[in-house]
């Protein structure tokens, strides 16, 4: 999902602050860092002392990065003063520097609904909102089922697969969208007497969270993981060695869920066009 997400590109000199802010069941996640100086003070950021001859020198800190994580990472709004103070090291005194960073708002708390076998999926935001497509699954679990997705005999078996390849394609980064939930649309992980469901974790989120190529249905990267997820999905073996399951033993499945976050890898630093932020 996270490729799906628009990168928003900031740039700042010593001595600016910049401030990084997302929409509301969102967070920051840092993408990028930068703080040093690769090109002359004559193209980027003039020391800001009067009379005093540039250096251009090259230098970066090294954990600029992991600096900006510790103080954005998982927060709405975060304000970063560039300085070595901030990054705790200067490779070169005698030399400005600047901050060219990236970062994107990661959706953070989605919700949890299940669609019986044979009923019609309907997902709708309201406006300037856009689905956030977390994960899906499609069949019937012995740990936890659906309430209201009864079945005449209950199994102590997991008979279920990932479909979410299916949803990202038909919902991820749009406005709404609608689906039958049955063996056709989403395949046939269980024998034909059990009846499966569907359980998604999703978000309505503000549309300036998701890229333009995301929103288009273009992006090549989510497309790549589609395919990739697709290829790697396997069926169950499915046998007559099915274990009955009692009442009492059936779980309900939470309604919010806030799944765990993973560290993306650094994209490589944009250029020198990037956004001025004071």
């Amino acid at each position: 999902m996270d490729a799906s997400l628009r990168s928003h590109r900031v740039q700042a000199c010593d001595g600016e602050k910049v401030t990084l802010h997302c929409p509301r069941n969102t967070h920051i996640m840092i993408e990028t860092g930068f703080y040093g100086r690769v090109v002359p003070e004559s193209q980027l950021c003039p020391g800001r002392i009067p009379g005093r001859k540039g250096y251009d020198a090259t230098c970066d800190v090294i954990q600029a990065k992991s600096r900006l994580s510790e103080l954005c990472d998982k927060k709405r709004k975060c304000t970063v003063y560039v300085d070595t103070t901030t990054f705790e090291d200067d490779p070169c005194p005698s030399t400005s520097k600047y901050l060219q960073m990236s970062y994107k708002c990661r959706p953070i708390l989605f919700d949890g609904e299940s669609f019986c076998e044979g009923a019609e999926m309907q997902l709708e935001c309201r406006e300037g909102r856009r689905l956030a497509i977390y994960s899906a699954t499609y069949g019937r679990s012995a740990r936890g089922q659906a309430a209201h997705c009864t079945a005449p005999v209950h199994f102590g078996r997991e008979c279920t697969q990932d479909v979410l390849p299916i949803l990202l394609t038909k919902c991820h980064a749009q406005p709404g969208c609608s689906l039958t939930v049955n063996s056709e649309t989403l395949g046939s992980p269980c024998p034909k007497d059990v009846p499966s469901y569907l359980s998604i974790l999703f978000m309505c989120v503000n549309e300036e969270v998701f890229s333009e190529d995301a929103i288009k249905g273009e992006l090549e990267s989510l497309q790549k993981y589609i395919k990739e997820m697709q290829e790697a999905t396997t069926f169950p073996t499915l046998d007559d060695g099915w274990e009955k399951l009692s009442e009492k033993h059936i779980a309900i499945e939470p309604k919010l869920v806030a799944p765990s976050l993973t560290t993306t890898k650094s994209e490589p630093m944009f250029n020198n066009d990037g956004e001025r932020s004071a």
